[in-house]
């Protein structure tokens, strides 16, 4: 029986006129309109195809020099920084719009760009961006299904890769994550429940006797989740900059001094999720390798109910998260950043470009991207992010092996993400995000940690050792038998 291959999913950016539409073409029919507000493109612009396989697998080899995990650390983070809806769809309260102290710029008087703001009519449902709401959600007091309401700690059992089973059915899997996002696929699941685990060993050396109370003392055991969840989020925080950070940005941006970034404008909540995080999409692998169950494909890994597809053995799935984050490790999977996408997410091309549509973030030609590239510290970076440049060295690199040529006009209305994908292929050497995506996600994800208070108390005194990096967080948990 012969099969018919999966049909190419293509972009194209052409229009007839200003204020005319540009569109995703799918060979199956779908298209996807997009507004634009700049001077025409030609009709016949050619349709790019990230997906190729040959040109896949040249991307991956060229640029897969990042373990594997911290495509799902970004993933975790991404979640954490945000739940981006529309805002006519959540109902919520219309906060002032007067700007705050600690508004990033003039360019956003009068834009409310905290965390409760509503951006390009979008809304933001995590209240506290990079507070680790994500994990945490409003708490052990009303989370029962989450937390021991006795203990306080996380509901998961030591050295399980999953989080606890609500369901009661023999074939269902409902797991106890508060942001049901974190369910998407097997890694992103066990990189939370590795930190749900974390807490819980940050809270039983503050207070070793946690699970041995023999009353219910809840006055310890609510000191006690305070206490680590200041400490877990300040590890967190550390995990974020000294470890993802410094592993995805563009070298020189991560040596930049803090007082060179704080010239760098700050872009709104929207462009980071649907223009920036998007740019990630391009990391995901077809396949990973399991712990026991060997090789699996991504399209498995996406699954829902993971332990039915492993015949009920769960422990078939578990992850070596300290493998998929060491590296000098050079037999790990390892990925990067690239103009390319494994084509067992080709169905991301359309919703990720229907969402820059309807979220409207920043493009490369837009007032606010000028005025970040303006202030890049190097001319170098300054005149490769000209349109003719990026034209003349897209066509030179990538054009060849995605479709066909495209005119300088075309990357200023592009979406962001496909831009920055494009920029981090062509300049962001083994794998990293090029300095424009570097520089405005730094500045971004900075500024949202800085906005957290972590209360009126010192850090607590009598906690484990400082930790910054995912690999000594797993290796930490593992001597421990956490994990």
């Amino acid at each position: 029986m012969t099969t018919t291959p999966s049909p190419k999913i293509s972009l194209n950016f052409a229009s007839a006129r200003m204020g005319q539409c540009c569109t995703v073409v799918d060979p199956r029919g779908l298209q996807l309109k997009a507004l634009i507000t700049d001077e025409a493109l030609p009709r016949d612009l050619p349709k790019l195809d990230f997906t190729n396989p040959d040109w896949r697998r040249r991307c991956m080899n060229e640029k897969g020099h990042i373990p594997a995990g911290y495509t799902y650390l970004g993933q975790l983070i991404g979640h954490d920084a945000g739940d981006s809806r529309r805002a006519d769809h959540i109902p919520h309260v219309q906060h002032s719009t007067t700007p705050q102290p600690n508004d990033a710029d003039e360019d956003n008087k009068g834009v409310q760009i905290g965390p409760n703001g509503a951006n390009n009519g979008r809304y933001n449902i995590i209240e506290n961006p990079l507070a680790f709401e994500t994990l945490y959600g409003s708490g052990p007091v009303t989370l029962h299904h989450l937390f021991d309401p006795i203990t306080m700690l996380f509901r998961v059992n030591p050295r399980d890769p999953f989080a606890v089973n609500l369901s009661h059915g023999k074939n269902r899997h409902i797991y106890a994550l508060y942001d049901v996002r974190n369910r998407d696929n097997l890694m992103v699941h066990q990189l939370a429940v590795t930190w749900m685990h974390y807490h819980n060993f940050v809270a039983l050396t503050f207070e070793p006797d946690l699970k041995r109370m023999a009353n219910w003392r809840a006055g310890l055991a609510i000191r006690t989740f305070v206490k680590a969840r200041k400490f877990v989020l300040a590890t967190w925080h550390r995990v974020i900059r000294d470890d993802y950070l410094a592993t995805l940005l563009h070298p020189d941006v991560a040596a930049m001094s803090d007082e060179a970034m704080s010239g760098i404008p700050i872009i709104d909540e929207a462009t980071l999720q649907h223009g920036v995080f998007r740019t990630f999409h391009c990391m995901p692998r077809a396949d990973y390798q399991m712990k026991e169950a060997g090789t699996q494909s991504l399209l498995d890994l996406l699954a829902t109910d993971l332990p039915k597809r492993s015949k009920g053995e769960e422990s078939g799935w578990k992850l070596d998260l300290a493998r998929m984050f060491d590296k000098s490790n050079e037999t790990a999977d390892k990925t990067g950043i690239s103009a390319s996408l494994t084509h067992a997410l080709r169905h991301l091309i359309q919703r990720d470009f229907q969402t820059a549509v309807d979220a409207g973030p920043q493009r490369l030609g837009s007032p606010e991207m000028i005025a970040v590239i303006q202030a890049l510290p190097q001319q170098t970076w300054r005149d490769q992010l000209t349109p003719d440049a990026l034209s003349q060295a897209f066509n030179s690199v990538i054009a060849p092996h995605i479709g066909g040529d495209l005119p300088a006009a075309a990357f200023n209305r592009m979406p962001l993400y496909v831009l920055l994908m494009i920029e981090a292929h062509l300049y962001g050497g083994p794998g990293h995000l090029g300095p424009l995506s570097s520089v405005v996600f730094r500045r971004k994800i900075s500024d949202l940690m800085d906005r957290i208070q972590y209360g009126q108390d010192d850090m607590p005194e009598g906690g484990p050792d400082e930790l910054s990096s995912m690999i000594e967080i797993t290796h930490t948990l593992r001597r421990n038998d956490y994990v």
